[in-house]
């Protein structure tokens, strides 16, 4: 089942990368279902990140 949100793409791929909101247990394997049907349909491509050489952990994180 892919996401119905960029919102939605962006938190299924945070929780199949290992990522848990403080407070909640979201599953893995759900996760990752999600994940990979987004991939599949290149729907929200923007959302998954490309390797493009070597980068600072503060220009992966968005800040400049």
């Amino acid at each position: 089942m892919p996401s119905v949100s960029e919102r939605q793409a962006h938190f299924m791929a945070a929780v199949s990368h290992g990522w848990q909101p403080p407070g909640r247990k979201i599953s893995v394997k759900v996760a990752k279902e999600f994940h990979k049907a987004d991939k599949a349909q290149g729907r929200w491509e923007h959302t998954i990140p490309h390797k493009q050489g070597k980068q600072s952990s503060d220009t992966m994180n968005g800040y400049s």
